[in-house]
């Protein structure tokens, strides 16, 4: 007795392609080989055909000859390119064997692929449906990249957005707290007043240059930093840099001197106060690590092909080369557990990275256990001017 009839289940669908040619005998066998493999087929006799039937329908792959009337497969290619919608969509060009010449045109034009004839019909279907694997892996990676750049932006917008917000009333605070350290109304009455309005002022000093550095580190972190600049003496940049560091290195019971610098004729090309800022973050870390009675030294250097070192050394604990390069990560420290003795967000050195990138210098640290830290920027010789050097060697380039 005969079993109940099986019904032929439809063959699944891969994908719909587009098939653009002048010849019918190769179209009828293109749409027959590739319907065979599981695909939806579309035929277009020329390239304005082709272009019609694109605007209409959707296509995940287009399989063009590059002979047609009308409008050629170059042609064809480029309009696809030009458009939004289409512009990822994986182009196959069917071409001669030793047409190298129409291939290369092609590939300029925006194709993703090619086959020469004769056509292996068997061969391929493997081959559209590498090159449709392909492009779908490809459009993965892109709607993450394009995720992972808006989460970036947002980030970023929320940093800026929030230090705004943050620094308003901030700056209510020191202005007022101000007013009662200098008792610019009259006497506050009790002397412990003065002082607790002191620490107000202090710690309100320190969040706004938390702020200040967040707000920095957002803007360096979405678009290039752009400097302010001018010529100023090297000199007195570091004597800036050592003066404003004196309060908290005599806190901190540590000694900040200028051991060496260059001549006073030596100037630099510079944003000042970005250079201030990343100075100050140098010789910040450089007192925070280093012990009670421990001296941090700032100087000035002209190498042989005149590049100009500004370093920032502390005799302090040290670092390994893992927690060096670790340190230029944001929102890092060497010590990041929660009982870790130094305060800070981890921002610093990363702000002087993207300082001294932005005038063509680059950042370096050498350190080992034991043996202290120095941190120097190193500012291309564009930048720098001393008597020594001819005046065409100036200018930056």
């Amino acid at each position: 007795m005969a079993g109940p009839k099986q019904t032929a289940k439809p063959r699944r669908k891969y994908g719909r392609i587009l098939v653009a040619d002048d010849d019918p005998v190769l179209l009828e066998l293109a749409a027959s080989s590739l319907a065979s493999g599981g695909y939806g087929i579309e035929t277009a006799r020329n390239g304005v055909e082709a272009i019609q039937k694109l605007s209409q329908h959707p296509f995940d792959i287009v399989i063009t000859d590059l002979t047609m009337p009308e409008i050629d497969g170059f042609g064809l290619i480029e309009h696809i390119r030009l458009q939004e919608r289409l512009q990822h969509i994986p182009v196959i060009v069917i071409t001669t064997s030793d047409d190298y010449a129409s291939i290369e045109h092609a590939f300029a034009s925006g194709a993703t692929s090619f086959v020469a004839k004769p056509i292996n019909w068997s061969l391929f279907r493997h081959h559209v449906r590498y090159v449709m694997r392909s492009s779908r892996k490809e459009a993965e990676l892109r709607l993450a990249r394009n995720a992972a750049e808006a989460a970036s932006r947002l980030k970023s917008n929320l940093l800026s957005v929030m230090t705004h917000e943050f620094r308003t009333p901030l700056h209510v605070v020191l202005g007022f707290t101000e007013l009662f350290v200098k008792e610019a109304d009259g006497p506050l009455g009790a002397p412990e007043y003065k002082e607790y309005a002191q620490h107000i002022s202090d710690a309100a000093g320190q969040l706004n240059g938390i702020l200040s550095d967040i707000l920095l580190f957002s803007r360096a972190f979405s678009e290039k930093l752009t400097l302010q600049e001018d010529t100023y003496p090297i000199a007195n940049l570091l004597a800036d840099a050592v003066s404003s560091a004196k309060g908290k290195a005599a806190a901190s019971g540590v000694t900040v001197v200028t051991a060496e610098t260059v001549e006073p004729e030596c100037r630099l090309v510079c944003d000042r106060s970005l250079l201030a800022r990343a100075l100050g973050h140098l010789i910040d870390n450089a007192i925070k690590f280093s012990p009670a009675g421990g001296r941090v030294s700032v100087s000035a250097e002209l190498t042989s092909n005149d590049c100009l070192i500004c370093s920032v050394k502390d005799d302090g604990c040290g670092m390994t080369a893992e927690q060096v390069g670790d340190l230029l990560k944001p929102f890092v420290q060497a010590d990041m557990s929660r009982s870790r003795l130094y305060e800070g967000m981890g921002l610093g050195l990363t702000l002087c990275n993207y300082i001294i990138e932005a005038h063509g210098g680059r950042l370096i640290i050498h350190s080992s256990p034991g043996d202290g830290t120095t941190a120097g920027l190193i500012f291309p010789a564009q930048r720098v001017s001393h008597p020594a050097m001819a005046p065409e060697r100036v200018a930056i380039a």
